[in-house]
């Protein structure tokens, strides 16, 4: 399944990771590639909390906005 993520830096030197597909889905990385390494985590741990058929890492795409690149 693919979900789109949008990326922000944060103080402190953060990048935060938000997927609004699952509200209140957000993770922090020191790096751009950690956060999207985090929500993809994330968002695989909500879909084994719902009835939905990809309960892996490897099974969730996304599609990234990312602020901090523009």
């Amino acid at each position: 399944m693919r979900f789109r993520v949008e990326i922000t830096a944060a103080g402190a030197g953060k990048v935060v990771a938000t997927c609004a597909d699952f509200p209140g889905c957000r993770a922090e990385g020191a790096t751009r590639d950690e956060a999207l390494e985090r929500i993809r985590s994330a968002i695989a741990f909500y879909q084994e909390m719902c009835p939905c058929d990809v309960t892996s890492d490897a099974g969730v795409e996304l599609e990234v906005r990312d602020a901090t690149r523009r």
